[in-house]
């Protein structure tokens, strides 16, 4: 039994309200993945099951969350939000 989560991410194509967007969705959990927060191409090529896991990563329960959250990429708020920063010498 495994303590820590290992995602099988698989490449797909979801919609919702009109639009489709080619992202990856873990096997086991349904997770979705934000495709401009992460890089689809490396997570997960075509064709191809991949376990990577990262901090960076947006992840989503259902298609409509992973599409308002896609818009709000293209609001002008978005780039100039708080982002968090790590410390030398700060460890988890």
């Amino acid at each position: 039994m495994s303590l820590t989560w290992e995602p099988q991410w698989e490449r797909v194509k979801v919609s919702y309200a009109g639009m489709t967007v080619e992202t990856c969705r873990d096997r086991v959990t349904g997770l979705l993945l934000c495709p401009i927060c992460s890089d689809i191409d490396k997570i997960c090529p075509e064709g191809k099951v991949i376990s990577v896991v990262s901090e960076e990563m947006s992840v989503f329960f259902t298609p409509e969350d992973l599409i308002h959250h896609i818009r709000t990429h293209s609001g002008t708020w978005y780039s100039k939000r708080i982002k968090p920063v790590m410390r030398e010498g700060e460890g988890r």
